[in-house]
């Protein structure tokens, strides 16, 4: 209350009162026509079904290998960064290193974390960042990822992340979105450890697309596996390329590397960019925004109800409102704010 008081007494503080509620009638307001688009007639529960996902029986992990998961700005607003933890732990079974990086220290709980997911303590790494991704606002040519250039930083987060993990006893990372759970015993050890050579391919994404050809058309950019020396100069020319700006996606920027590769047939450097479809879909479950939105927030929770997840434990939804999804957008400067709201605790 005392940091609530003194944030209200300052100048700079009300006027970043004042933002945030203009910016939240005009985010409400435009997501009242999005409730009305959901396609209730989808049925997500052929896949899904109502029988509870088992808990893995036993745990273990790969020696020198951690995953990490990434909650920067509006990102940190969010409950799923701890339940992706949480399902690696307990439904796959992963007792190794996890890294969560974050920009917003008082967004989480690292004790709450190791209790959900039963993480040995000392293989949790709470990892903060200088950078700031909660400036806020809006750019009208790219509506759904909030502030352009802050959207362009935290995407190029993924190609650093051998920079803010710096034990040289971790020489393979995986790195997980927050928006996605895992199901199966085991599968993590194995996303991990299995795949090509690293000399062929230096970036395994857990699933590409490739055309009737054969030719690889695009890439899931949500879950790969990355080696701290092999990785490197993939990783370089892909955060060189997100760095630009030009592109809409992090996918969209590999892809346009991997394109110039293509375009210059310079043979020797192609097959950094040609990656082995691993089929992990079946291993982790993606549940974005969108999907959300497409299938309506209690179709999804009749399928999230399956792992009995702890981080929900208080009866708080996966999907947040779409009364409030656009704050997921970053559009809100969120992060000045002396406390951390979450969107799933709020409707």
């Amino acid at each position: 209350m005392k940091n609530l008081r003194s944030f209200l007494g300052n100048p700079n503080g009300k006027m970043c009162l004042i933002i945030i509620t203009a910016l939240s009638v005009f985010i409400i307001l435009s997501s009242i026509y999005s409730v009305n688009n959901i396609d209730e007639n989808i049925n997500p529960n052929s896949p899904m079904g109502n029988r509870p996902i088992p808990e893995a029986r036993n745990r273990s992990h790969i020696e020198g290998a951690g995953f990490a998961f990434l909650a920067l700005g509006a990102q940190a607003n969010q409950m799923n960064c701890p339940a992706a933890i949480e399902s690696l732990a307990r439904f796959s079974g992963w007792n190794g290193d996890v890294y969560l990086i974050t920009d917003q220290q008082y967004c989480f709980n690292p004790d709450e974390i190791v209790r959900h997911s039963g993480l040995p303590p000392e293989k949790f790494h709470y990892v903060v960042t200088d950078e700031n991704f909660n400036q806020g606002g809006y750019d009208f040519e790219h509506p759904k990822i909030g502030f352009r250039m802050a959207r362009v930083r935290s995407l190029n987060m993924k190609t650093k992340l051998f920079e803010l993990i710096n034990d040289p006893k971790i020489h393979t990372i995986a790195y997980v979105d927050c928006d996605i759970l895992f199901t199966q015993p085991q599968c993590a050890q194995e996303f991990v450890s299995t795949g090509p050579s690293w000399e062929d391919f230096p970036i395994r994404f857990s699933h590409v697309f490739r055309n009737r050809q054969g030719e690889l058309e695009d890439i899931h950019a949500g879950s790969f596996v990355i080696h701290r020396e092999h990785s490197k100069q993939a990783l370089k020319m892909w955060h060189d390329q997100i760095a630009l700006g030009t592109d809409e996606g992090d996918n969209d920027a590999y892809m346009r590397v991997y394109q110039t590769f293509e375009t210059d047939h310079r043979t020797e450097n192609k097959a950094k960019f040609i990656e082995l479809e691993n089929n992990h879909e079946f291993c982790m479950q993606h549940i974005p925004k969108a999907r959300c939105a497409r299938y309506g927030r209690k179709k999804i929770q009749h399928y999230v109800d399956r792992f009995h997840l702890k981080t929900y434990a208080g009866g708080h939804m996966y999907c947040t409102s779409a009364f409030l999804r656009s704050f997921l957008y970053g559009w809100a400067p969120l992060g000045y704010l002396p406390f951390c709201p979450k969107m799933e605790q709020i409707l």
